[in-house]
């Protein structure tokens, strides 16, 4: 339908970094009925820097499609960047009840509680449990998983999902910085430093890279 282009020719614009608001605003004045079409918007107007409009188009998208863990997911998360963190957990647990055998709706909550640091004892660690049960070979999961540990000063766990995340793929950065910042505060200065010499390897011009060779400079120089 000539909604859905237009609202597809705007996200492919976006993600060329281009302005696809004409496109977009033509979408939605198409067929403002259409989840998808809203879904589209709030994604646009979330990467606009406008989380409150957002938070709009995702609740429309949500109401249109009640039983789609999805949109309940992205309305958590524009509350989220609206500093609502009370709305943006039971959002992200509604949308866990809706699929709870998805692993990223139990993602979806881990990482929330991680960024946020919302009751990592309570609803980050069993969020992150669970998501490893469901899919304890992807790197990520585990890697979370050992994220939420770290944070909650167990070392000794954190330290073995780590390993374990690197284990799953070891052509990633995050686990190697993850150690490596680990074995900093442990006092391990060699393995520390092996650890970031390989995450700033494997990710020469990203985000995990930037923070392990700011991190070698400031402690191995």
């Amino acid at each position: 339908m000539l909604f859905r282009s237009w609202a597809w020719l705007a996200e492919a614009r976006q993600q060329l970094k281009q302005d696809g608001t004409a496109e977009i605003e033509k979408a939605v004045a198409l067929n403002p009925d259409s989840a998808m079409v809203e879904g589209l918007y709030g994604f646009y107007l979330e990467r606009q820097k406008q989380p409150v409009r957002a938070l709009g188009a995702f609740r429309i998208a949500a109401s249109l499609e009640p039983n789609d863990p999805g949109w309940e997911t992205a309305v958590a998360r524009a509350y989220e960047l609206t500093d609502d963190l009370v709305s943006a957990l039971s959002y992200y647990e509604k949308a866990m009840e809706l699929a709870p055998k998805d692993p990223s709706t139990w993602r979806a909550l881990a990482l929330f509680s991680l960024r946020d640091q919302v009751n990592l004892a309570v609803v980050g660690l069993p969020a992150a449990r669970r998501l490893v049960e469901l899919d304890k070979d992807n790197w990520q999961s585990v890697d979370i998983a050992g994220q939420i540990l770290f944070d909650m000063d167990d070392t000794i766990g954190a330290e073995a999902l780590f390993l374990k995340a690197a284990e799953l793929n070891n052509n990633v950065p995050e686990p190697a910085l993850h150690l490596g910042i680990l074995y900093l505060q442990s006092g391990k200065r060699q393995t520390a430093y092996e650890q970031l010499l390989r995450a700033s390897d494997l990710d020469p011009t990203g985000s995990s890279g930037w923070q392990a060779r700011r991190l070698l400079e400031q402690y191995f120089q």
